[in-house]
């Protein structure tokens, strides 16, 4: 299933590719007017060229044992980043964690997560700023966003004894 995915992967990237230079080599720029017909070549050139080649290299590169560990630690940073700007609950978040579990995120991931979403979510942030002087929040901010961090490391080690 994931082998079918990385080609899928790559074959877009060409077809993006293939698309954005075909794009502005056929003129179509002339007929739908665009701004900077340029861009939109670079830019879909480079999503096609970085498809490709993410998918190319996640093909025939085989992990190690220490590049899984690395993925899964990388994976706890960036799920606590994507829950900033997200707004829930703390019961909000429960089915999103228990799906995240069911398709087999650590436990760590799973709670940095939780805590990111209802901790450090952009309308709470709002209200806070509000209230505190700027400095103050960016403090809170970044012992929050560390403090998250180490508790999902610390619960990716100890996750073993617990489920």
């Amino acid at each position: 299933m994931k082998k079918r995915l990385l080609i899928l992967m790559t074959v877009t990237g060409m077809i993006i590719l293939l698309g954005g230079l075909l794009t502005y080599g056929l003129g179509v720029h002339e007929i739908i007017p665009v701004p900077r017909p340029d861009l939109i070549v670079v830019g879909t050139s480079l999503i096609g060229i970085l498809l490709i080649v993410s998918g190319v290299c996640d093909l025939f590169v085989k992990k190690t044992k220490e590049m899984e560990i690395e993925e899964n630690d990388e994976r706890n940073i960036s799920l606590t980043v994507v829950g900033v700007p997200m707004y829930a609950d703390i019961f909000g978040t429960i089915p999103i964690a228990e799906a995240l579990l069911a398709k087999g995120a650590q436990l760590g991931v799973v709670l940095s997560f939780m805590m990111s979403v209802t901790t450090l979510s952009l309308p709470s942030m709002i209200m806070l700023r509000k209230a505190v002087k700027p400095k103050l929040l960016g403090v809170f901010i970044a012992i929050c966003t560390i403090g998250i961090i180490l508790v999902g490391y610390f619960f990716n080690a100890i996750s073993y004894l617990l489920i």
